[in-house]
């Protein structure tokens, strides 16, 4: 599964570039406009285990956007 994902943060549109590495595990890499933003992870590993996900790092906003739109496309 390979797909584009774009949330808001803090007012801001951002899209993530996510491809899954293994059946539990995906990356989601950050599609920037030029300008770095220190406050949003540049790259995104997810893990599924069982039921929970293990998100590194941990950014609360785009973490949960990524986690929905995972399980809404699987």
């Amino acid at each position: 599964m390979e797909f584009v994902c774009v949330l808001s943060v803090n007012g801001s549109l951002l899209s993530y570039h996510v491809s899954q590495l293994s059946e539990t595990q995906y990356k989601a890499l950050l599609r920037s406009g030029g300008e770095k933003r220190k406050e949003i992870p540049e790259t995104i590993y997810l893990e599924r285990i069982e039921k929970n996900w293990e998100v590194n790092p941990w950014h609360r906003e785009t973490a949960e956007a990524i986690i929905h739109a995972i399980e809404a496309g699987a």
